[in-house]
């Protein structure tokens, strides 16, 4: 399991091959902004990576409150399981 922190990750040697988990801080959709990872290149990542689960944390306000309902079924992965946690959320892995 890794917890990201800000920014988007990069690939240093096999440090994210394989992860059950991985809770990444995205900030939007596909906006990539300094200091922060966007929705797309995060569930791209995860793929390449062959990462089992992607939890997306950290996104816009704003972003998560007008938008994110009507966008929710394009962030999806034939290879990766994403999630979205709210407070208090309990998953199972």
């Amino acid at each position: 399991m890794v917890y990201s922190g800000d920014g988007a990750p990069n690939k240093t040697g096999n440090f994210y091959n394989d992860l059950d988990l991985l809770v990444q801080e995205t900030y939007l959709y596909d906006q990539e902004k300094i200091s922060h990872a966007s929705i797309i290149a995060a569930i791209k990542f995860s793929e390449e990576n062959n990462i089992k689960c992607l939890a997306l944390t950290h996104i816009n306000r704003n972003f998560r409150k007008d938008d994110l309902p009507k966008i929710k079924d394009k962030i999806k992965s034939d290879k990766v399981k994403i999630i979205i946690p709210e407070p208090l959320d309990e998953y199972n892995l």
